[in-house]
């Protein structure tokens, strides 16, 4: 067997720098046209990605979808705030990169009990969801329906600061009102919880002030309330209802 020479050796890793150069200059070229500018699609018959950003030219977001470890903190109103647990997500920005709603969902047994709970909000501007379908269910107790909130005209950061300070004032009457302009109430619910079809309207304190019910007895009623919960009429009256007709 000969020996190679140091001349051939060296032409030899010529040729193979060279092939790597070639190789290489093809692969960059292969996707460049593929993904470049002039590229219009892309298929995939399948992908896994733990986080996918739908962006406008500018690159701005307007919809992620992503895992419960790569879900983005929430920006509103230019600030990027603490997030309340983690789930997997799909989440919705406006015009202004701010987030305004979204889808989440989870669900699992814990000790044998049940906890899940999926929910797709929309977002009032610069504040927090205003408008809601959920279900959730965490051991015997089961919600699905829709929920209309009322939002503070207070951009949602300022909001978190307010509530901070609010939580580290005395009991007292000034921190009662201090709470006031910070208060999210519910002000419509249509849906069911557990075996009762409800409909549920709230003054503008978060109290229930009219009940449309059929309860697990497949008992219909209507009530009217006032502010501190007591019922001021409740269709069909069960006092005329144990009456007899008159003529009987």
């Amino acid at each position: 067997m000969q020996t190679p020479t140091l001349a051939s050796l060296a032409r030899q890793i010529r040729w193979l720098q060279a092939y790597a150069l070639g190789t290489t200059l093809l692969l960059v070229s292969s996707l460049l046209v593929a993904f470049g500018p002039g590229s219009r699609r892309a298929r995939f018959s399948e992908i896994d990605v733990e986080r996918l950003n739908v962006v406008e030219k500018t690159g701005a977001l307007r919809i992620v979808l992503s895992n419960k470890e790569r879900q983005p903190a929430p920006h509103v109103a230019g600030e990027d705030l603490p997030r309340d647990g983690q789930t997997p997500a799909i989440l919705f920005y406006n015009d202004e990169g701010g987030e305004c709603g979204g889808l989440v969902f989870q669900g699992q047994q814990v000790n044998g009990q049940v906890q899940a709970s999926q929910s797709l909000t929309f977002d009032q501007y610069r504040q927090d969801q205003t408008l809601q379908l959920v279900y959730s269910e965490e051991a015997t107790n089961r919600l699905v329906g829709l929920r209309i909130k009322d939002r503070p005209n207070i951009p949602l950061p300022e909001h978190a600061r307010r509530l901070t300070a609010w939580q580290q004032m005395p009991d007292g009457p000034a921190k009662n009102a201090a709470l006031r302009p910070l208060r999210a109430p519910d002000r419509v619910f249509v849906g069911k919880s557990n075996d009762n079809a409800a409909v549920f309207l709230f003054d503008k304190a978060g109290q229930p002030r009219i009940k449309l019910l059929v309860d697990a007895k497949n008992t219909a009623r209507l009530e009217f309330l006032d502010s501190t919960g007591h019922v001021l009429q409740r269709l069909p009256d069960e006092a005329n209802s144990l009456r007899p007709a008159k003529g009987k």
